[in-house]
């Protein structure tokens, strides 16, 4: 009954009478790179976080763009995983009287279907006006907040639960416009938003649908929406972009440890004022795929890569490089074909499919869809 719920819910929004009902989209026909790989979208924006709808027939994504809400960014879309029309997944809150404004990431559905998982954007910064260029090569962080969200995806009320959340890095005083000097850390969930404008703070539902782990840029958390604060999870400092194994005994997730730091001293102009602000950028080691029981217990050092997720029968795909791999249960590595220069991959829940984003010359991302050799 969860299932056709869903079904409903999604397949009303191509419908007119639909509330605020935005009409589907289809992308210009283009040359597919081979029968088995298929680009699923085609913004000019950024499309990224692809992950599937309960039977496998649909990739959702967060995108930028959509016709008819041509202000929008981070909108939560769905497409046929055989290309074709895109549509808003939650119109109820980015139609046309919804308004665009609200930007939202990482849509993740429960394995039953009945309840959805994203971020929402709460205050991204601008970047100040910086005097001292040289000194100041590297971008200062803007990811300041967001609202981890949880909604029934057939119900246009109110939300079910929702989590704020203070990404790391950016000056408290700098915020409140205090006279500084400011000081500001560039960690990696910092350095990633800044380089390519990747979320590492993916929620991921275990699979009863109870909890959800996610990343708040310093470390793993465990969280029961509705039900209290979210708990850390013990050994995943610097833990990042996690993900929970369909069985219930594992979670994945990126390592991106921190070395040295250095400090650079700049000069910001504020209105007519000028103010100091010491930025710290960390010493990466590569970053390292790592497993966890949910208890904190049993780490296992995986694999180089980052952003995991899980197939079935404990196969673990994630990036390394400028390359897709899969682990087995076994721990043997090997490339997916058709995936070069990928990233976020995303298998479906049958594992016949994997969806994830690639991008253009121009550092544009899109989604792609490979059949898996099976």
């Amino acid at each position: 009954m969860r299932h056709r719920r869903l079904a409903f819910a999604i397949g009303c929004l191509g419908l007119a009478g639909c509330r605020d009902a935005v009409g589907p989209w289809t992308p210009l026909e283009e040359a597919r790179d081979t029968a088995a790989v298929v680009r699923l979208t085609w913004s000019a924006g950024q499309d990224l976080y692809p992950s599937w709808a309960v039977g496998g027939d649909s990739v959702l994504y967060a995108g930028d763009g959509f016709p008819g809400l041509p202000a929008a960014s981070g909108l939560l879309l769905r497409v046929s995983r055989e290309g074709g029309p895109a549509e808003l997944l939650v119109p109820a809150l980015q139609g046309t009287a919804a308004g665009t404004s609200r930007r939202f990431a990482q849509p993740a559905l429960a394995a039953a279907g009945d309840r959805i998982a994203f971020f929402e954007l709460a205050s991204v910064r601008s970047r100040s006006a910086v005097l001292n260029v040289e000194a100041c090569s590297v971008p200062e962080p803007v990811l300041d907040s967001a609202v981890l969200r949880v909604r029934a995806p057939v119900a246009d009320g109110t939300f079910e639960a929702g989590l704020p959340l203070l990404f790391p890095g950016v000056d408290a005083g700098q915020k409140a416009g205090s006279p500084g000097p400011w000081h500001v850390r560039l960690f990696p969930v910092q350095r990633e938003w800044a380089d390519s404008g990747g979320l590492m703070a993916r929620a991921s539902w275990s699979p009863d649908g109870s909890r959800l782990v996610f990343s708040d840029g310093l470390r793993l958390l465990a969280w029961s929406p509705g039900a209290g604060a979210p708990e850390p999870i013990a050994g995943t400092a610097d833990g990042l972009s996690p993900a929970w194994s369909p069985d219930g005994e594992w979670i994945a997730f990126t390592r991106w440890s921190r070395a040295d730091s250095t400090v650079s001293a700049c000069d910001l102009a504020v209105g007519r004022t000028i103010v100091r602000q010491n930025r710290w950028t960390y010493a990466l080691a590569p970053p390292r795929i790592v497993l966890v029981r949910p208890d904190g217990s049993g780490l296992v050092d995986a694999a180089p890569g980052r952003d995991p997720a899980w197939g079935p029968g404990g196969l673990l795909y994630f990036r390394d490089g400028d390359r897709i791999r899969v682990r087995s249960a076994s721990g043997a590595v090997s490339d997916v074909a058709g995936t070069g220069s990928g990233g976020w991959p995303a298998p479906s829940p049958q594992g016949t499919h994997l969806a994830f984003a690639r991008p253009d010359q121009s550092g544009r991302w899109d989604v792609w869809v490979v059949r898996l050799g099976r």
